[in-house]
């Protein structure tokens, strides 16, 4: 009788499977890290959502209206026109409204001439 044939397969006939068993939990521990790695892409996803939602429900925070007439005033423009054509340059002040008749208009704003001309110092 041979000894090589009782039954067992030989190394040579068949793979042995002792590479695939010790190579599963290295691919399970892969596949987890890429889990957790999308779960934490996820997260910051959901989290940069909700902050970028907050920004856009804030309300504008502009100088009071005596300071931005100030800085308004201080600049070169002298009529709405001037001021326009300032805006669509590209140019803003975040601090000072980019319709100061109408944001100012129950905090002092008159008119445009009184807005950007004048003494700079109230």
């Amino acid at each position: 009788m041979d000894n090589n044939n009782n039954g067992g397969s030989s190394d040579d006939d068949e793979p042995s499977n002792e590479d695939d068993d010790a190579r599963e939990p290295e691919q399970s521990s892969e596949s987890q890290s890429q889990s957790e790695l999308f779960n934490i892409r996820v997260a910051k996803a959901r989290l940069q959502h909700a902050h970028d939602r907050a920004v856009l429900k804030r309300k504008p925070r502009y100088l009071p209206f005596k300071e931005s007439r100030r800085w308004a005033r201080a600049m070169w423009m002298q009529n709405e026109i001037d001021w326009e054509d300032w805006l669509n340059d590209g140019r803003r002040n975040p601090y000072v409204p980019s319709q100061p008749d109408v944001v100012y208009a129950d905090s002092g704003f008159s008119t445009w001439h009184d807005f950007l001309n004048g003494p700079v110092k109230d």
